[in-house]
């Protein structure tokens, strides 16, 4: 039996974005568990590249979130050139679209009146943007229900028409067996922040909620804080007000900031935290997580802002604790009530086991594969 042409379009650079991890994962667990495809990871440029030499009819598996405008441009491209290709395309930041149509847009993002300048041009364009792109036949990818949800009704808004769109969840980091996590005892307990530093991830309200105890006289309530994370140029300024915060309220004893962690620094990190903190401000954007993927990888619960997103993809109580948005006294309680050991990170391991298998890389392929079908 011939193997699909599968031609995965995604971002390489890891060091820019987390999508580039993910589609890494993916394609990973493909390889192992699809075996019927005939697997092709590429970037835009590759792509492009390419496009002449691939087979007639083959499936492109895109990967389209935020910071990817090249790849949304390799598709209007790969359009006009080899329309017979079938589409699916994989919108990590539901139901928005990285639609940069022109590279100089993407200049667009030193300043906050640049970023809106840019986004309100992309907004006022989008269905003719979209019908340049877009091919009647495409097959849309969420990895949050609530996300499909949304790009339904964005598709059908802005191009008075319905495509198929299918929720496949954001896979586990690692294949099973799973890792066990060896946690490691303190007489305090610890919470971890990692990632890209952006605004909307919220550690300025993290930071605030401990100030909050602080200035209330419960500096010991205060569970100690590691942070491991970056921020691009854009945030230095935000990640330096931030430090700046901490250390005028005198936190720097309970609050430490650390280097962006590489995946093999990641069992240390997750074996001494008891929570991984994901206070996410992120209307109305609906993006799943990869952060909150690699808390499930190693059995870490976590606590959550209450984002749509967040809210589709955690059971408060159960596998994780999900927080009033933008809540600093809420978080402020839910800190002191961990320091105290009133909630203890062990209490939710079986609720993280339930959603660790709904996300085995197995599981995930086989849902892919399921989407295909119809197609190949």
């Amino acid at each position: 039996m011939s193997r699909v042409p599968f031609i995965h379009l995604a971002p390489k650079d890891r060091a820019r974005t987390g999508i580039a991890s993910y589609a890494d994962v993916l394609h990973q667990a493909l390889s192992k568990y699809a075996p019927s495809l005939d697997l092709t990871r590429v970037d835009a440029s590759e792509f492009l590249a390419r496009l002449p030499a691939f087979p007639k009819g083959a499936i492109v598996w895109a990967e389209l979130g935020v910071n990817e405008g090249e790849i949304f441009r390799a598709l209007r491209v790969q359009k006009r050139l080899r329309p017979d290709f079938k589409r699916f395309i994989t919108i990590h930041d539901s139901p928005r679209f990285a639609h940069s149509p022109f590279r100089i847009l993407e200049t667009f993002g030193a300043s906050l009146p640049l970023r809106a300048a840019r986004r309100a041009f992309n907004l006022a364009f989008e269905p003719l943007i979209l019908r340049q792109t877009l091919q009647a036949d495409d097959e849309f990818v969420c990895l949050t229900s609530v996300g499909r949800d949304a790009l339904e009704r964005r598709l059908r808004q802005s191009l008075r028409r319905a495509f198929k769109t299918h929720f496949i969840p954001h896979l586990l980091y690692l294949d099973e067996p799973l890792p066990v996590r060896e946690k490691k005892q303190s007489d305090v307990a610890r919470i971890g922040f990692f990632g890209f530093i952006t605004p909307n991830k919220g550690l300025g309200l993290l930071i605030d909620a401990a100030i909050l105890l602080k200035n209330s006289n419960k500096k010991t309530h205060i569970p100690f804080i590691a942070i491991r994370g970056k921020a691009t140029p854009q945030y230095l300024d935000y990640l330096n007000a931030q430090r700046a915060k901490v250390a005028e309220a005198d936190l720097s004893d309970r609050i430490s900031f650390g280097d962006f962690l590489p995946d093999e620094a990641l069992p240390q990190f997750f074996s001494e935290i008891d929570f991984l903190a994901l206070p996410y401000d992120a209307p109305p954007v609906i993006a799943a997580s990869g952060v909150l993927q690699w808390a499930r990888t190693y059995g870490v619960p976590v606590i959550a802002s209450e984002t749509p997103a967040f809210a589709s993809l955690i059971e408060s109580g159960k596998d994780g604790i999900l927080i009033p948005q933008g809540d600093a006294t809420a978080w402020a309680k839910t800190l002191e009530s961990i320091a105290t050991r009133n909630i203890a990170g062990d209490s939710f391991s079986e609720g993280i086991k339930a959603r660790q298998a709904e996300a085995t890389w197995k599981k995930v392929a086989e849902m892919t594969l399921r989407a295909l079908d119809h197609r190949c």
